[in-house]
């Protein structure tokens, strides 16, 4: 599992009520995916220029409680399976410790011209690395 601990929820970040907007979550875990990536020494530009790009195929999002004005929120990206060409993650958005969203993600790995492309051996060693969690 990576944590990524995202900077205080912004006013841009939240509806008139001060809550946070919900496709926000989406956001913030996308960015928590991009760190995903550096923890395992990669990064979506040098993925990009060795003509690898991940998409989303499949999401679930649950949302349980709402996170407001303020708040300070961790991600934390866990692997649940890895192939060659697809990845799946568990991405759940946590504020002291409680729960607040909770997301499914499919993710495949393409070339530049969306055709599916296996992962090299570098980036399927480093997603390889993470232990695989039952989900």
């Amino acid at each position: 599992m990576v944590t990524y601990i995202c900077p205080a929820v912004a006013f841009c970040d939240t509806d008139a009520g001060g809550v946070v907007y919900h496709t926000k979550y989406l956001e913030l875990a996308e960015r928590a995916r991009a760190e995903f990536l550096v923890s395992l020494g990669l990064s979506n530009q040098a993925l990009w220029l060795k003509g690898f790009v991940f998409a989303v195929t499949d999401m679930t999002v649950k949302y349980n409680k709402p996170a407001v004005l303020g708040d300070v929120l961790s991600i934390q990206t866990t692997r649940l399976h890895l192939s060659r060409v697809r990845i799946h993650l568990q991405q759940d958005i946590v504020r002291d410790e409680n729960l607040l969203v909770s997301i499914r993600i499919h993710l495949a790995c393409l070339s530049k011209d969306g055709k599916p492309k296996a992962m090299d051996a570098q980036l399927h060693l480093a997603l390889a690395s993470l232990r695989e969690t039952q989900g």
